[in-house]
């Protein structure tokens, strides 16, 4: 199922699917589920397929705590970002690591739209900030997105907020 999915071979996933196999599946070593490898790789019609399965656990967490949500946006997938969102995934998801959340890592990475998706979901915290005290405005300043930076800015983001 892991394989299929991170090779967004959608029919044979809907195959595995009706003959049983465990949509939550998950690796043995970083602990990612098949929706976490098809979101992102960017593959829209396996995310679906998985989406409609009996059981999918969309907030499912990788041992780093990294669900399909921060996948999808740290890589850009701005269709399969609206697609998770849409299904309920939870915006301000927080990693285990160094505490970023989805709207940080697309910050960080400039997916402009990525960016423009995550803040219409409902809920979303502008504000946030990571372990080092960063927001995903400070993160897109940091590596140069002044575009990201805008968009941030015009939704209220706050500029007085310092690392640690």
């Amino acid at each position: 199922m892991t394989v299929a999915a991170f090779n967004g071979h959608s029919d044979i996933v809907k195959v595995l699917l009706g003959r049983g196999a465990n949509v939550n599946n998950i690796d043995n070593n970083e602990g990612w589920t098949p929706l976490m490898q098809a979101a992102g790789k960017g593959h829209l019609t396996t995310v679906q397929a998985l989406l409609g399965a009996s059981g999918i656990d969309i907030h499912a967490q990788n041992k780093d705590g990294v669900t399909a949500l921060t996948v999808a946006a740290f890589n850009g997938h701005s269709d399969i970002v609206k697609v998770l969102l849409g299904h309920g995934a939870y915006v301000n998801n927080i990693d285990n690591n160094e505490g970023w959340t989805p709207l940080m890592q697309a910050a960080k990475t400039g997916h402009l739209t990525t960016v423009q998706a995550l803040l219409g979901a409902s809920g979303i915290d502008i504000h946030a900030q990571n372990k080092a005290g960063a927001t995903a405005l400070t993160v897109a300043a940091f590596n140069g997105h002044s575009d990201i930076v805008k968009v941030l800015l015009d939704r209220g983001a706050n500029v007085n907020v310092a690392n640690n």
